[in-house]
């Protein structure tokens, strides 16, 4: 078994939900009740990576005894080293909730940002020391407002977010600060660390405080609501309208795990949480 860091990377917007509504959003996503951070839960993640193994080890049953349900118990008990069994045990997989790392923004300039602060380098640091991998959470310092108060920021050498001498992250004016090496150095860290492009990391990466990183993740992710129709009408049934909260594509995450040796050179395109057929969820991942 291997101790390394699973970095999850959202493709589409993916919905991995609470199960009950909260506020104004009937199915939002599971968040840290710590921090109001969008979270990926470890029981989730651990049913992506035993879904498709489960599948072929089922058709493989299947194809030989002709018996559904005979088919599941043996592909069930061929995995249980790795992902445990009620008659054998724990398996030898462990994996941990994921943790926000970079939460993707609109940019008035460039696009969109790639967004993190001081608090999530600290949890990543973290998750590296677990892993036995060198990583340093850097030391970020105050910094200084800019005109009219607008609130510091931490950009890398030849970023395309800075416009005239503003970053504007969602509705935010932020004084981008002159010292651009602490970015450039986290960028080439975080590129390593997390199997990133470092001139496209370089570009996006953006360092702000920790409340307002709590701000932006907590209002700016994607709520779309959804309906179902009458067959013959086409008219919305009664009781069908639902709001549903998304995370937006290329938000990256981190879990600590300990995997077989096996998988570490092995990249995984999963499916996670709800609205599969609408392409939701789809995300990739990688063992640092």
């Amino acid at each position: 078994m291997s101790k390394t860091i699973a970095v999850i990377r959202t493709l589409t917007p993916t919905h991995v939900g609470t199960g009950q509504a909260v506020g104004l959003i009937d199915q939002p996503i599971a968040r840290s009740t710590a921090t109001g951070w969008p979270i990926l839960p470890a029981a989730g993640l651990k049913g992506v990576l035993k879904s498709e193994p489960l599948r072929e080890a089922y058709q493989k049953h299947f194809a030989s005894e002709q018996d559904e349900k005979e088919a599941v118990k043996k592909a069930e008990l061929e995995l249980a080293d790795v992902f445990g069994h009620p008659e054998k045990g724990l398996g030898s997989l462990r994996i941990a909730e994921a943790q926000l790392v970079l939460f993707p923004v609109r940019s008035g300039f460039g696009t969109y940002a790639l967004v993190t602060c001081p608090l999530a380098l600290q949890h990543l640091a973290t998750l590296a020391e677990l892993a036995e991998i060198d990583f340093e959470a850097p030391d970020v310092p105050a910094g200084q407002n800019g005109p009219n108060g607008a609130p510091p920021v931490w950009v890398c050498q030849g970023s395309a977010l800075i416009g005239g001498k503003l970053v504007v992250l969602d509705e935010y004016d932020l004084h981008p600060q002159d010292d651009r090496s602490v970015a450039n150095g986290l960028a080439a860290k975080l590129a390593e660390l997390l199997s990133l492009d470092e001139g496209d990391l370089k570009k996006r990466l953006a360092i702000v405080s920790d409340d307002l990183f709590t701000h932006l993740v907590r209002f700016c992710t994607e709520v779309r609501t959804t309906t179902a129709l009458e067959v013959a009408t086409k008219k919305v049934k009664d009781g069908t309208l639902r709001t549903a909260e998304f995370l937006p594509p290329y938000a990256v995450f981190a879990a600590y795990a300990e995997i077989p040796d096996e998988w570490m050179d092995n990249d995984k395109v999963v499916q996670l949480g709800a609205n599969e057929s609408t392409g939701a969820g789809i995300a990739r991942i990688h063992w640092s």
